[in-house]
């Protein structure tokens, strides 16, 4: 007859410092087996930390743990909210099982497990404690601005991102993400299957079992994905944000018609294990489907709607095409951002800084998403000039979209840690933007400057509440100096402290400016002579009776 599987009892061994061990009793069908089955995970964990708890048992051999097993698991937080995840395999003869959860909030968890394998049923339950972290949580979008991305706890990281595509199979990752870090990137673009480059690299991602000319996607490549985990983790433990690419090298264009869709099977067990495996990681800032892939909306509609629904955190998923001046599907529902590929030249003939990059960026703006410009021309694409580049990335920054820094160190010669061009001038936007301004609060704005001479650019941007300005001045050639210049401002009634900031070094200028508007009349500020670009960066004083136009 049936007998209905009772849950199993633990015999803590607690140490509150470390991670409990517990034996389970495990009650299959009519008969009792005492078995050496364990479960351990932490007791407790820091808020926005992955909650991992491993289940080991005798395995097998004949049941493929990828598609015949199934780990569920309910987290029950200190508000009462319920999530339920999925964990996975991490052993390829099905020995050990993981589930991960990530809390949101502090206080005490209980979760239920159940294990379904080869016709058996393990079921446990468990609870930890969550406390105070130093990380700030998920990425989503801002409720009150549809344009700007944020973190669970509300802060606005300015994400720069570098093009990392082999990362996961690279010999040097941590030396990478540590080299990321000292050129203030904070995000890092990455294949997770991935063999661009192979013949020069020698680096193929392949996340399943077999090879790419025999594969067995019924199966995975445990210490692959393992060798993912370790990468993520020292990458969230370095402030590192990611950008995964789920298909790079492999093409999913299956049939589709009019009245009957084919479900891609093979490919539904890989959506569902990186989901389950990657999810919990809070540093993603979101999913690609493809890189540059524009095909078949159908399927990639049904491959970002199959992921949702599986991601209990939510993470935003996009989708990319090669260089167009739009972005890819803006009109659908799942596609959370604005992306763009722009893989151009540092040829103001061909692409100049405000006939082509500031257009590109403005249009990005225009969908009512994040816009990020997820690729951009490096060396083979004749973006050769750094300095040209340092003014592609400062542009767009004032059309107010997110970026991406695209080289050959990112890509064929990622482990010889090389440093592309423009690369040394990047470093020097995230600590402007975040150290110096709100910038979270500006918007492009054409009403600020008036008029603008011995420049070819004036681009600016300025806060909602009129607090604070930035304008972007520049030649269009590179190495040529504006000898004497002036912009004209209109500004409202007020007092205001003006700085001059270099962005090729990133310092501000020993020379500044006060000074007073009393009426609605323009202010003409004299540019002291510069060499290709120069900031403005305008901010209101707190009184208007004391200081002195200078």
């Amino acid at each position: 007859m049936d007998q209905e599987y009772p849950k199993l009892s633990f015999y803590f061994i607690i140490n509150r410092c470390c991670s409990i061990i517990v034996m389970l009793s495990i009650f299959i069908c009519t008969n009792t087996v005492e078995s050496s089955e364990n479960i351990t995970f932490p007791e407790i964990i820091s808020k926005y930390e992955i909650h991992e708890t491993t289940v080991r048992i005798k395995p097998d051999l004949n049941v493929n743990p990828f598609k015949e097993t199934l780990l569920k698991g309910e987290y029950i937080g200190p508000d009462g909210i319920s999530t339920k995840v999925n964990g996975f395999c991490d052993s390829s003869d099905g020995s050990i099982f993981k589930i991960r959860f990530t809390p949101q909030k502090e206080g005490t968890y209980v979760f239920d497990l159940v294990l379904t394998y080869a016709g058996k049923h393990i079921e446990a339950s468990g609870k930890f404690d969550v406390v105070i972290g130093e990380h700030n949580g998920f990425i989503l979008k801002d409720p009150n601005d549809s344009r700007r991305l944020m973190t669970s706890d509300g802060s606005k990281p300015y994400f720069l991102s570098k093009t990392a595509w082999l990362l996961l199979g690279s010999s040097r990752w941590k030396e990478f993400i540590d080299l990321a870090v000292s050129y203030n990137i904070n995000v890092l673009r990455f294949g997770l299957e991935v063999n661009y480059y192979y013949y020069s690299a020698h680096i193929d991602v392949w996340p399943w079992e077999g090879i790419r000319s025999k594969p067995d996607y019924s199966r995975f490549n445990i210490e692959t994905w393992q060798r993912f985990d370790d990468i993520f983790r020292y990458a969230y433990k370095k402030n590192i944000y990611l950008e995964p690419v789920i298909f790079t090298s492999v093409r999913r264009n299956i049939d589709s018609y009019k009245y009957i869709f084919i479900k891609d099977r093979d490919m539904e067990l890989y959506w569902q294990y990186l989901v389950a495996r990657l999810s919990s990681y809070p540093n993603i800032v979101f999913f690609q489907l493809f890189n540059e892939f524009g095909r078949n909306k159908i399927y990639q509609t049904y491959m970002a709607e199959f992921i949702q629904k599986a991601d209990p955190y939510d993470h935003l998923i996009s989708t990319s095409a090669g260089t167009t001046e739009g972005a890819i599907w803006p009109e659908l529902k799942w596609n959370g951002l604005a992306v763009n590929h722009s893989c151009t030249s540092s040829n103001p003939d061909n692409h100049g800084l405000e006939k082509y990059y500031y257009r590109i960026g403005k249009k990005l703006t225009s969908y009512n998403k994040p816009g990020w410009i997820d690729e951009t021309g490096r060396i083979r694409h004749k973006n050769t000039d750094p300095v040209y580049r340092r003014k592609e990335y400062w542009i767009w920054s004032m059309a107010d979209v997110y970026f991406n820094y695209h080289s050959r160190g990112g890509c064929e010669n990622i482990d010889t840690l090389e440093i592309g061009a423009a690369e040394e001038f990047v470093q020097y936007l995230r600590p402007f933007w975040e150290k110096e301004t709100q910038w979270w609060s500006m918007r492009p704005d054409e009403t600020i400057v008036v008029s603008h001479e011995g420049i070819d650019f004036a681009f600016a941007k300025s806060r909602t509440d009129s607090e604070e300005a930035v304008i972007y001045l520049g030649k269009e050639k590179s190495g040529t100096w504006a000898e004497k210049s002036a912009i004209e401002l209109k500004l409202l009634p007020s007092s205001y402290s003006i700085r001059l900031f270099d962005p090729s070094t990133g310092l501000f200028l020993k020379k500044y400016f006060k000074v007073n508007v009393l009426d609605n009349t323009t202010y003409k500020l004299d540019v002291p002579a510069f060499k290709d670009d120069l900031l403005v960066h305008i901010k209101k004083t707190s009184s208007i009776n004391s200081i002195d136009a200078k």
